[in-house]
């Protein structure tokens, strides 16, 4: 019985090694932080200073770095409405979008 649990579990890991993993070279540099998808292409990414959204699944992004501050976490309800947490140096703990990250209160 051990052996097989063994079989299986080589199997499992081999099989999990073979996964693709792609480098990005991301632009602006800096610490990243958070990412949630809402579909297998839109995607949006935050950091330091920075979101990012992308279209394609993570392979080009369109950085928005007009907002100073330190965002946390991102977290999509729906396709539209997201809340970012982010350190007060904004003002505010919470950020909220009801158009897909168009804008922000």
């Amino acid at each position: 019985m051990h052996k097989l649990i063994y079989i299986l579990l080589i199997c499992f890991i081999s099989n999990k090694a073979n996964a693709q993993w792609e480098i990005q070279d991301i632009s602006p540099k800096g610490c990243l932080k958070g990412i949630e998808f809402t579909t297998n292409a839109k995607g949006y990414i935050v950091g330091n200073d920075v979101i990012g959204i992308t279209d394609d699944g993570g392979s080009n992004w369109n950085w928005d770095v007009s907002m100073s501050g330190s965002f946390r976490i991102i977290d999509f309800i729906n396709n539209d409405t997201a809340l970012v947490c982010c350190f007060p140096d904004l003002g505010q703990d919470v950020m909220i979008t009801y158009d897909g990250g168009n804008s922000c209160k």
